[in-house]
């Protein structure tokens, strides 16, 4: 009896070796891929609240949105002696203001020195005058600085008065040299 518990004993283990042989060389069924999660994405983030336009706070941008009244009025006429046309010393420290305005970086305004004397005189000698005036206007600009492609001149004579009235006062005010801006 030894021998056969010893015997099926045997055969009991085997058949279990063989079993799970069996069970390790059967082939198996592919894995099937788990099915995609079909989860929406998350919402996009809400717009940006929309932003005011920046303020026009750059020299450049409050150039542009000046009037042309407001550019002119930061140009300084010149005054001269009657029948001169040499710079006054007043008239030196207007025109150094009137470059320095000229020769910022957003500054590309063109300007037109005219050239005005009083009636005295002929017309002739008038024109002449105010053509040596305004050139002694824009010689200064240049020498301080102003770039010669944004600077013309004319010269008026008497033909153009800022005063009209026969008195010294009024006489004064048309022996001028008058920094007129013709472009931006």
């Amino acid at each position: 009896m030894k021998t056969q518990k010893v015997g099926l004993s045997f055969v009991v283990v085997l058949c279990s070796v063989l079993s799970l042989s069996a069970v390790g060389c059967a082939k198996q069924s592919p894995a099937l891929a788990p099915s995609p999660v079909t989860e929406s994405p998350p919402p996009p983030p809400p717009p940006a609240p929309a932003r005011p336009a920046p303020a026009a706070d750059s020299d450049a941008d409050r150039f542009r949105s000046m009037s042309l009244e407001e550019l002119q009025a930061r140009l300084n006429d010149v005054y001269f002696d009657y029948d001169r046309s040499e710079l006054r010393d007043e008239s030196r420290r207007a025109l150094v203001a009137s470059a320095e305005w000229l020769k910022e970086s957003y500054n590309t305004a063109v300007i037109e020195v005219e050239g005005h004397a009083d009636e005295r005189g002929t017309p002739e000698y008038n024109l002449g005058l105010g053509e040596r005036r305004a050139n002694a206007a824009l010689s200064y600009l240049v020498a301080s600085g102003v770039p010669t492609n944004r600077l013309t001149y004319v010269s008026y004579g008497k033909e153009r008065p800022q005063c009209r009235e026969a008195r010294e006062d009024c006489w004064w005010k048309n022996r001028r040299a008058h920094l007129q801006i013709v472009s931006r």
